[in-house]
């Protein structure tokens, strides 16, 4: 076991309106409203004073953040730490897990000061079906950025958040290809799909990046661990079902882990 770094909580989620914005949610049944909140300990310095033992120690930050807020918080306090040296920050892979609802000043962030932005696509096909609801239409469009990220250089990783929702991963590449929602054919900001090839790159050697074992795992490569599956359909088929495709058999390191009749 290598432990890589600690993971805080910056904020909550959207669903409980607990996720840390810049603007006021949409209000509620009882016509409250709310810009959500920052966690006990975050600010007054508390975020701050992990993140310099952090860069002392040499560990990774990984920070639950998932509001514009929450994210532009987390992005500062990581270029209070780290200075005018994005090199350097680049080296540490900080990371924002979720990283939900941006602005377009934050997604332009992630892809200049090299952090990475680690998401789980399977989240935008539950959230799609009420975002707009609790954000409205216009900061919806940022959500789940998955392109405009990657158009903004930024290094995009893909998991599941198992066990809040399936760790499948072709049902959160559905997710990211198509836009489709939970259980239905019906599709929410498809201005941010992005490729098959780049949903895999994502979950793979990307994700490999994203905990500093690049040159280990998520390639199949001369060198690597022989990690690999193999499928029960080719995810470039033009007409495959990606929520439909099976793992026929599975190799750990070159050992066959499991194998279906």
């Amino acid at each position: 076991m290598t432990i890589r770094g600690f993971k805080a909580y910056l904020d909550g989620t959207i669903g409980s309106r607990t996720a840390s914005m810049k603007e006021d949610f949409l209000p509620g049944r009882d016509g409250t409203t709310t810009r959500g909140l920052l966690r006990e300990g975050v600010e007054n310095g508390g975020l701050l004073a992990h993140v310099r033992d952090a860069q002392r120690a040499g560990m990774q930050v990984i920070a639950h953040a998932i509001g514009d807020a929450a994210n532009k918080y987390l992005l500062d306090t990581l270029a209070e730490v780290w200075g005018n040296q994005p090199a350097r920050l680049v080296r540490a892979r900080a990371r924002s897990e979720h990283a939900q609802h941006l602005g377009a000043e934050e997604i332009a962030r992630f892809g200049s000061m090299g952090v990475i932005a680690s998401m789980q696509p399977l989240h935008k096909a539950d959230d799609g079906r009420y975002a707009e609801g609790y954000i409205g239409e216009a900061r919806s469009r940022t959500s789940y950025a998955f392109k405009d990220l990657l158009d903004a250089g930024a290094v995009l990783v893909f998991g599941s958040d198992w066990p809040v929702v399936s760790l499948n991963p072709w049902l959160g590449i559905d997710a990211a290809v198509t836009g489709r929602l939970l259980d239905s054919d019906e599709t929410w900001m498809t201005h941010q799909n992005i490729t098959v090839g780049e949903a895999l790159r994502c979950y793979t050697s990307r994700a490999a990046y994203g905990v500093g074992a690049e040159d280990e795992i998520g390639k199949i490569e001369a060198g690597f661990r022989a990690d690999f599956v193999i499928l029960s359909a080719s995810p470039f088929d033009p007409g495959v079902n990606l929520r439909t495709i099976q793992s026929m058999a599975t190799y750990v390191e070159g050992r066959c882990v499991f194998s279906r009749p």
